[in-house]
Order: structure tokens, then sequence, then C-alpha cells
């Protein structure tokens, strides 16, 4: 062979390479569109086939290809799930678990590959923060999906309608059980609040503001049972009238408040809800599930015929929507997960500890309390057994000096028809005292005060008393507090349920309109 003949067989072996390599990287762009376009089989098709090509390059390559493997196969499984959902059949979660695991170790082996890159650190340094957050996520998610693929587990699910609000987010008008069994979710039951409460026969003495405006001399009952404002204690004291009725070894319990439903109605539209001539929308949703209260009995079927019946269609509504839709279903769920309109407790230690991690565990208060932050958190319970909250919208006003502050509260009933009696309270990080309490300028002398502690350990101070807001009228709530001038921020906690709210902070550097649209809020007093 003569040196040009080995010249041109060179150069063609080197464009052979080159095409090759062009290939994969074709194959992989190909791959990472069709995913963000929805398209996962034919991603994770150019993905693996991507994958030998890259294999001749870097592992950073190939790393980031077995992620879109990865993400593929588990948005494949969760499609398979919807479609067993859609035709009757048992889902099981098991695949989708494994694959939710693959692709946490994929994602981290290509964040450790970038890391070791000075190039792609720098190609990338401004997504690889996001990349950390979704692996931070995967890393909680994953314990919790693999939990339910175990042997037989139980979920409660509340579904507490904020129209009636409470310190949770809600009046738990009904809820569902989901079963599981090695994965497969064998069995859905809704039911009524009642039909548990009526199996209770135990008497069991009832908080301060239960006991004077709802238990009518009945002591503590399982529809009032979620009046801690800590999610996990709440539960706590709910699974507890769940298994006097009956209704034990819950392994789980998730509140969803109304919010959350009437986000997702206004992106699938209404629904029809066939077999009960009702048509369920974004701006109804409140009234079609609102009963008198009266009316409810052990036994009755109507209430939670209607939520099975809306559960499957709104899951069908959900299955029907194009990929961009689906993505705004994503955001809007991290959204109200963000305002506490998704809360989530276990009993298993380990598990909650991933829940706190993901910012579902409703808890009171931060999970630590700096020594320089002024806490305040004020929490309405609707004591009046009416679906006014709809209605209700509020304002803070806080105004603090070196050892004064004064929150102002003022609530805005917009019915024409109901009043508003709220139980209100305010809990407060310890080393303050209540100077005063005026509403409509009025100085309140009698409430409750008491000293709570949240589920974390921490301690807090809680007062309550009653106000009443008449239909179209304000309610204007003052309270003073003393501390000492050691403090530099404030910390306010947004209460589930309740609408975005408008907060006004007052220092010595004047006026600042914040909006309290999550669950904490955190400014400097200097």
């Amino acid at each position: 062979m003569t040196k040009h003949q080995k010249l041109s067989l060179l150069f063609a072996a080197i464009g052979l390479l080159c095409l090759t390599f062009a290939f994969g990287i074709l194959l992989s762009a190909n791959a990472y569109h069709l995913l963000r376009s929805g398209k996962y089989e034919q991603s994770l098709k150019n993905a693996r086939q991507a994958l030998p090509i890259a294999r001749l390059v870097n592992k950073t390559w190939v790393s980031g290809l077995k992620t879109i493997v990865a993400a593929n196969t588990t948005l494949l499984s969760l499609q398979k799930i919807q479609e067993n959902v859609d035709n009757g059949e048992t889902p099981n979660i098991t695949e989708f678990a494994g694959n939710l695991k693959e692709l946490e170790v994929s994602a981290q082996a290509v964040s450790v590959n970038i890391e070791n890159s000075k190039f792609l650190t720098s190609l990338l340094g401004s997504k690889l923060g996001k990349l950390d957050t979704a692996i931070e996520t995967l890393t909680h998610v994953v314990p919790l999906a693999q939990y339910f693929t175990e042997g037989e587990k139980t979920l409660l699910v509340l579904l507490q309608n904020s129209d009636e609000l409470r310190a949770t987010g809600g009046f738990m008008g009904s809820y569902a059980l989901l079963h599981f069994n090695s994965g497969s979710l064998s069995e859905i039951l809704v039911e009524d609040i009642y039909d548990a409460d009526g199996q209770v026969q135990e008497y069991f003495e009832p908080p301060k503001g239960v006991a004077e405006f709802l238990s009518g001399g009945k002591g503590w009952r399982l529809p009032d049972a979620n009046w801690n404002p800590d999610f996990a204690l709440s539960s706590q004291d709910t699974l507890r009238f769940f298994a006097l009725a009956s209704r034990n070894h819950i392994d789980g319990v998730v509140a969803i408040n109304l919010p959350v439903v009437q986000s997702l109605l206004a992106i699938t539209g209404p629904i029809t809800l066939s077999d009960q001539d009702i048509v369920l929308s974004e701006t109804n949703v409140d009234q079609v599930l609102r009963a008198d209260r009266d009316a409810f009995f052990a036994g009755s079927t109507a209430k939670k015929d209607i939520i099975a019946l809306a559960t499957t269609q709104l899951k069908l509504a959900v299955a029907k929507l194009n990929t961009e839709e689906k993505k705004q279903i994503i955001e809007q769920f991290r959204q109200q997960i963000l305002r506490g309109n998704v809360l989530v407790y276990f009993p298993n230690q380990e598990l909650e500890k991933q829940a706190q991690a993901l910012g579902l565990s409703g808890s009171l208060g931060p999970q630590t309390l700096q020594s320089n932050t002024l806490f305040y958190y004020p929490l309405e319970s609707n004591v009046g057994i009416n679906k006014v909250n709809a209605a209700v919208t509020r304002e803070f006003v806080m105004t603090t000096s070196d050892t004064l502050t004064e929150l102002g509260i003022s609530l805005h009933n917009n019915s024409t028809q109901d009043g508003y009696v709220n139980y209100q309270r305010l809990l407060f990080s310890p080393g303050q005292d209540i100077e005063q309490i005026v509403v409509n300028g009025e100085q309140v002398s009698e409430f409750d005060r008491e000293t709570v502690t949240s589920s974390t350990g921490q301690q807090y101070d809680q007062i309550g008393f009653l106000v009443t807001t008449l239909p179209n009228n304000i309610t204007r709530i003052a309270l003073t507090l003393t501390h000492s001038a050691d403090f530099l921020n404030i910390l306010l906690q947004k209460q589930p349920g309740t609408a975005d709210t408008t907060l006004t902070s007052i220092t010595q550097n004047g006026a600042k309109t914040h909006q309290l649209d999550q669950s904490f809020l955190e400014y400097m007093i200097e």
C-alpha cells in the first residue's frame, strides 16, 4: 500500500469517526428534544442508539444519556399507571419506583462528571443549581415511592374544604383510603367524615376553642380533629379517631385543600358528571361539594358518590391534556405545595424526615428558629359552621419598633348573607408578652392563652379569642406585643387554605409591601 493510499485510508477513517460522533450528537440532541416534547418512546429509542457512540468519547456524555433513558422510562411507567386507571385495571407503582431510583442514580452521575470537568462547569454553571435541586428532590421522593411498594400499605387522603377554614386548611368534609398491596393500588374507598365519626364512642376533652364553640357538650369529635396548627400533630390526633372507627393501620396522611382542585379545573376546564347531571368547574366546585351540615349522617352516600365520580372524570381530563398543559399542571401543583395546600405526614419517622425536606410536612414554625427572629402565625378557624370563607379576604400590617410590635389584621367579609364567626389565634415565639388586643376599637380583656410545642420540639405561645364579622363588613384586629431590642428579623407563617395575602411592614426605615404567597415570609426589621 502506497503512502498516498495510507493517508487516504486514514482520512476516510477520521471522516467516518467524525460522522459517527456527529450522528451520536444528533441522536442525543434529538432524544433531549423529544423528551421535552413528551414523545418518550421516540426519545428513549434515540438515547439508546446514541449510548454506544457516547461510550467511545467520555463518561459525562454516557451519564447524560442514561439520565435521559431513566427519565423516559420513569415517565412511560407513569403513563402506564394512568392507562391502567383509565381502563379500570389495578395500577402498580413498583416499576415507577424502580425507574425513579434509576433516574436519581443517573442524575447524580451527571452532576459528579460535570463538576469534575472545568469546561462543563464553566459552560453549564448557571444550570448546575437546577440539576442539584432536582437530585435533592429525587433523593427524598424515591424512599417515599419505594415504601408503598413493600407489602400492604394504606394512605389516608383528607379532602379539606377551605371555604370553612380550619387550622390545617379547611374542614375535613370527606376522605379517601388508598390501599396498596406490593405496589398495586388494590382499593380506593371514599367516605364522608361522618361515616367514621359515627363509629367513635369514646369521649375526648376538647382543646380550647373547640370546647367553647364547636363541641356542643359532646367533647372533641373527628370532624374537628385538625385543630392543631402543626400538621404532623394534627394528623396524629386524626389517626387516633380513625383507629377508634376501625380504620387503623394507616401508613401516611395527605391533606389536599380546595385551592388544589380549583387550580386543576382551571387548566382542564369544566368536567361533566353525567350520572349526577352536574358540570364541575373551577368556579362552582366549592358549591357542588357544599352541603347542609345538618343533612349529613353516617351512611349517607350522596356527597361521596359525587367525589368518587369527580375524581374519575378529573383523571380522564388530565390524561387528555397536551404536553404543555401537563407541564402547567405540574407547575401549579408545585405552587400549591409552596402555599401549604398539599400536606403530608408519615408515622414512620424516616419517611417524615423526607416529607419535611420536601416542604410537605406543614409543621408549626420553621425547622429551626433563629434566636434573633420574631415569629408570628395568625391563625383563623371558622366556628360558625358555614362556608363563608369563600367570601373572606384579609390584610396584614406589621409595625415594629425596638421593643414593640403591632400586628394589624383586617378581615373583609364580602358575603351578603353569612357572618364570619372566627376563633382567632396568634402563635408567636417566646420572649414576647401580649400588651393588648383591640378589636374594632374595643379592648379584649379575656382570651385563651397557653404554650404549645411543635412536632420539631420548638415551643410557642398561643392566644385565642372569638371575632365575629357581619356580612358586608370589616373587622380590624390590633395585637400589640412587647419584646427586647435584640431581634433583627420578622418571620410570618401563612395559613394553609388562605389566599395570597398582602403584608405591609412598617419599620424605622419606612413602609414596604410584601406578598404572603408561600408558607413563610421573612424580612429584616432594620
